[in-house]
């Protein structure tokens, strides 16, 4: 996490309602310390074709999680980036968003 990163974030975090926010999607998105969603499964039901964009330096979701996905969705690994890699390496990300579209 860059130091940018971590002071936007501090932002965010004083905005009027982000705390509510958050604190909503913690309760709906962990069960414990477990993940309470299997996106696995949800993806599954998609009648389309599914891509994943994953940040190879994900430490919350790591990348190794994406072997789950082999043969069900286009996996893209975005390098040096982790769980905001759209932030983190937009360049990349775009490549690996454009790689897929065609």
């Amino acid at each position: 996490m860059t130091r940018q990163l971590l002071d936007d974030m501090l932002k965010l975090k004083r905005i009027d309602g982000v705390q509510d926010g958050l604190r909503t999607l913690l309760g709906t998105l962990l069960d414990g310390d477990e993940q309470a969603i299997d996106a696995i499964a949800l993806l599954s039901k998609v009648p389309a074709p599914v891509a994943v964009v994953w940040g190879r330096q994900d430490a919350v979701l790591p990348a190794s999680n994406a072997d789950a996905l082999a043969g069900r969705v286009t996996v893209r690994f975005v390098d040096r980036a982790g769980h905001m890699a759209h932030m983190e390496n937009p360049a990349a990300v775009r490549v690996a968003i454009e790689s897929v579209l065609g």
